[in-house]
């Protein structure tokens, strides 16, 4: 079997660096702007309309289970414009996914964390070994020939 990661410290900090990432906390951060956005423009178009929706924390516990296509069915848009938004959350919440799975993925998959740079950077070093015994042995023989 394959092990992939020398310790579950290594492991917590490949994931520590990842979460940390500019890359990660963009998109975490942006994705939050627009949960709360769309929250309160459906708090805003569902408002008095919708009996399920008394205040801001209804909408956005509508937008956070939208988003994570969870949808409990507790809190249902009854308007065009909620439904539409509905839709948007559910296609951003997709794609947040996916985003936060590759960057997942390309840092459990980088070079800089699996074993087989070790592997090439010893190879690395072997092959400037070989070179250097080369280089040692063409003097030896270049000193036996001229005595």
């Amino acid at each position: 079997m394959k092990v992939f990661f020398r310790s579950t410290a290594h492991l917590t900090r490949i994931l520590w660096h990842t979460i940390i990432s500019i890359h990660f906390l963009t998109v975490l951060i942006l994705g939050q702007i627009t949960i709360w956005g769309a929250s309160y423009i459906f708090y805003i178009v569902e408002k008095g309309i919708n009996y399920n929706i008394k205040h801001f924390g209804d909408a956005l516990w509508w937008g956070f289970t939208t988003v994570t296509t969870v949808g409990y069915g507790d809190i249902t848009p009854v308007t065009l414009e909620g439904r539409v938004i509905g839709v948007l959350l559910m296609l951003v919440g997709t794609a947040l996914f996916a985003i936060h799975t590759s960057l997942f993925a390309e840092a459990l998959l980088s070079q800089d964390y699996l074993p087989y740079k070790k592997v090439r950077l010893e190879e690395k070093h072997i092959k400037v070994m070989f070179e250097r015994l080369d280089e040692k042995l063409d003097k030896i023989e270049s000193k036996i020939k001229n005595s």
